[in-house]
């Protein structure tokens, strides 16, 4: 197998998809896709010569079909084209569609017996605003989708005919429940963890609802610095109960997990949700919203949401 994949920045070793290598070595040969030092020379160089056009204040084009596919991300890909046409591959696993495929379709000219199969990991919601449509995933001979929503979408809107809905996993050595029942002295507490598909709104109001009535909860907020940019992160700046997180550690965040009460995880959308994953896995109560394939891995664990009344 041709395994193309990459580390993500806010993943620590434990987390999202960066166990799954170790685990398709129990099962396959696995080589990485791995750019060169040529191609990453040329990748360098690429970008300055698209710097000057944005100093001139051209706006960036986007590279290929999808928003996430970055000259990075257009290197790995290129290391698999290069890998899969010098040596035989029985399948080529690209871990996001969304991130690494333009160009995939290439290994299949070169070697037609080869299998092309891909994950994808956004909700239908996402594929609808970025208004992709059928055509876009035709190369790949089988596509794992991460909810039961996500696959009827790819089959139905995006005309694939070979989609399989395989839940993501998680790993349950690291996180694991605490050795000791969690106390409640001095204060409750509780998590919020990640940004994207985040209904931040509703974390804002109900942070500033609790923190009136009940001032002895105590928020943990847990995303990257980067990504507090709205006014609802302001409001719940404002108050000396929120504390806040960024570049943390897997032994940070499964100590964080262990030390709160319950996680609150209002959502705008869902596929598979790591943050929600891992508490689930450390025995963590959740408070989540009722949308995409949130039940595909809650079921009935959770308390849900089915309203944005910070009331509730």
């Amino acid at each position: 197998m041709l395994l193309i994949t990459a580390r993500y920045a806010h993943h620590g070793a434990h987390s999202g998809l960066e166990p799954l290598h170790a685990i398709l070595e129990q099962n396959f040969a696995v080589d990485v896709a791995k750019p060169s030092r040529t191609a990453k020379a040329a990748l360098a160089l690429d970008r300055f010569s698209h710097l000057i056009p944005r100093l001139m204040g051209q706006p960036p084009q986007q590279a290929g079909w999808s928003p996430y596919y970055t000259p990075s991300a257009s290197l790995v890909e290129g290391a698999a084209i290069r890998q899969a046409r010098q040596k035989r591959y029985d399948v080529v696993f690209c871990e996001s569609i969304e991130k690494f495929h333009d160009r995939l379709g290439l290994i299949k000219q070169a070697h037609p017996g080869c299998r092309l199969v891909g994950m994808v990991h956004q909700p239908p919601s996402w594929w609808r605003l970025n208004a992709i449509s059928a055509g876009v995933l035709d190369d790949f001979d089988a596509v794992i989708a991460l909810s039961r929503q996500s696959r009827d979408h790819v089959e139905r809107e995006l005309g694939v005919r070979s989609v399989a809905f395989v839940n993501h996993g998680v790993d349950v050595t690291y996180f694991r429940p605490p050795e000791a029942d969690r106390a409640i002295q001095d204060g409750f507490d509780i998590c919020v963890v990640g940004d994207w598909l985040r209904d931040f709104d509703l974390v804002a109001q109900t942070i500033e609802r609790t923190s009136a009535e009940t001032p002895s909860f105590r928020w943990h907020l847990v995303l990257p610095t980067a990504a507090r940019t709205t006014d609802a992160h302001y409001r719940a700046a404002r108050y000396n109960n929120v504390r806040w997180y960024s570049n943390i550690s897997d032994e940070a965040l499964l100590a964080l997990y262990h030390r709160c009460h319950a996680m609150f995880l209002p959502l705008i959308d869902a596929t598979a949700n790591n943050a929600m994953m891992e508490a689930l896995s450390c025995a963590l109560p959740i408070i989540v919203s009722d949308v995409g394939g949130v039940r595909d891995y809650a079921g009935e664990y959770v308390d849900y949401v089915g309203t944005r009344d910070p009331a509730d």
